[in-house]
């Protein structure tokens, strides 16, 4: 959509004409398999599964061309992203969902058919593989690598454990969605009258959320679109913002909301 201005239904046709999304593309385009990777990574990283349906999943379908150029001018590109992290309470604070990623960072370059994966860990810092995510070839050659895989584990016994770490039998808890913490990018459309964006700071501010910009992009025929950038806040929070901000006069339509990521 981003690199030849194509629709969602043509970049997702052409996807499926690549081979790269299946004929039913629910599991590509709504998360599901971002979720089932997520589910195997945590276990191999915290010793326990997280039941798919309990991860938190949004897809892109509702990503539009509008939101691709408004992420672009704000020098990000819209990502879909799943992310897992272990929390000091002993939960997993896993999700898959489109975020604002900024350009300068490097999961922002994973493009066309590759995937990324982002691994931080205490000592060897961070570390980013990239590599084809979909397609024949590259699926036909991890099947093969990885049954050439077990089959030497299978003969090396003493070599074995390192194919089977250690799992834990019962499910993960995860975290519940309205603690999680990040920027938010809101743009929403309002009548254009003066006082509109004090308001707007009031709201926010009474529900002790910092903005880090608010910019009004202009106005037509007495509309006005205006753009919120907040500092790291909570879901329920930003949330709770929103649906105040709906019930005000001035309100019209929120065009966008999304995550920004940040590490």
């Amino acid at each position: 959509m981003e690199s030849n201005g194509q629709t969602y239904d043509e970049a997702l046709a052409k996807a499926q004409e690549l081979g790269f999304a299946e004929a039913d593309p629910t599991n590509d385009v709504d998360g599901f398999d971002v979720a089932y990777k997520l589910s195997i990574l945590s276990a191999l990283s915290y010793e326990r599964f997280i039941k798919p349906e309990n991860i938190f999943r949004e897809g892109i379908r509702k990503v539009t061309a509008e939101d691709i150029a408004s992420a672009k001018n704000f020098g990000y590109r819209i990502k879909l992203v799943g992310t897992s992290r272990f929390s000091k309470d002993g939960k997993c604070d896993v999700r898959v969902h489109p975020m604002f990623v900024p350009l300068t960072h490097p999961l922002a370059n994973v493009s066309g058919s590759n995937n990324g994966i982002l691994v931080q860990g205490h000592a060897v810092g961070e570390i980013l593989m990239v590599g084809p995510g979909a397609g024949s070839l590259p699926t036909a050659s991890a099947v093969v690598g990885d049954t050439i895989n077990l089959a030497s584990a299978l003969q090396l016994p003493d070599f074995a454990t390192y194919f089977q770490p250690v799992i834990k039998s019962e499910w993960g808890e995860v975290v519940e969605p309205g603690s999680w913490s990040c920027p938010f990018f809101l743009q929403i459309t309002v009548n254009d009258s003066p006082g509109v964006i004090g308001q707007i700071g009031t709201i926010f501010g009474a529900h002790k959320i910092s903005l880090a910009s608010i910019i009004q992009k202009g106005t037509k025929e007495a509309h006005a679109d205006i753009v919120i950038v907040t500092q790291s806040s909570t879901e329920t929070t930003v949330l709770a913002a929103i649906d105040e901000m709906k019930k005000c006069a001035f309100f019209e339509k929120l065009k966008s909301c999304f995550r920004i990521f940040q590490e």
